[in-house]
Order: C-alpha cells, then sequence, then structure tokens
C-alpha cells in the first residue's frame, strides 16, 4: 500500500511539471492550435515541402502576413477586382502597411509553377515610400521564380 502510494506521488511529479510546459508552449507557439492557422486563409504551413497555396488575388494579398513564409500559386490569377479594394488604393504591395509604408520586405520564396498574374491595379498616389509599385515593394533575399506578370 505504501509503495503503491509513492508511485502516485512520483507519476504526479513528474507529470504535473510536463503538463505545465506542454500548457506554456502551447499558448506560445503561434501554431500550437487544434484549428488551421486562420491568420492568412491558405491552405498549408509555409515551409518548404508545404507551401502556403496561392489560389486567388486575396492570397496573394495576404501574403504580406507572412512575409518570410514559402508559396505556390496554384492557377492563374485574376486580380481585376483589386480596383475595387482598400478604399480605392488596390493591391497593397506585399512588404506594405495599408497606409502604404514599409513593412518588411518579402523574404520568403515563391514558385509561380508556370501561372501568371494579371490585372492588378495599385493606386501609385497611397504609396508612401519611394518605389515601393508592384507585386512587392521591396525584397530581401527571396527567392521568386517561374511567374508571369501582366
Amino acid at each position: 500500500m505504501v509503495l503503491k502510494r509513492y508511485k502516485t506521488i512520483i507519476s504526479i511529479a513528474i507529470i504535473a511539471p510536463l503538463l505545465v510546459l506542454g500548457n506554456l508552449l502551447t499558448a506560445t507557439h503561434p501554431r500550437a492550435s487544434a484549428d488551421p492557422p486562420s491568420d492568412n486563409g491558405m491552405t498549408g504551413s509555409g515551409i518548404y515541402g508545404d507551401p502556403f497555396l496561392v489560389t486567388d488575388c486575396v492570397d496573394l494579398q495576404n501574403m504580406g502576413i507572412n512575409s518570410s513564409s514559402v508559396y505556390a500559386i496554384t492557377q492563374d490569377i485574376d486580380c481585376s477586382d483589386s480596383v475595387n479594394w482598400n478604399s480605392g488604393k488596390g493591391f497593397i504591395p506585399i512588404g506594405l502597411n495599408s497606409d502604404g509604408s514599409l513593412n518588411a520586405g518579402f523574404s520568403g520564396k515563391l514558385d509561380g509553377k508556370g501561372h501568371t498574374i494579371s490585372n492588378i491595379f495599385i493606386d501609385q498616389s497611397s504609396i508612401a515610400v519611394s518605389g515601393g509599385v508592384g507585386l512587392f515593394a521591396e525584397v530581401d533575399a527571396a527567392k521568386i521564380n517561374d511567374l508571369s506578370l501582366q
């Protein structure tokens, strides 16, 4: 009886700190959730072997949320509707804040897989920094390949 009680105390002494540590790690890790991440709305985890999948112009715009992740374009994308976005400012170049100021350059990987992105509207007067007009406001050691812009 005494031995069984000590086993229980030892088990609790070992397991309880692990549970606390596990809860701390879950609370602080941005991807430690049972639900898929909703920060950019894309399928994938944004890493090599499991890139975020960009299927439309909204996904393209959301690439600015995780500018150091890995992305793959899944189809040709028509961004004609971007003329109606952001109170007439259109598509906000990846790496800019909505007010047109520089946020962070794109440093991730984008594989266009031979697809074309067309009809992106960007109001140049809304860009507060020199340059910064295009799909990307700034790139920093990024890898972008197999992509056409029209």
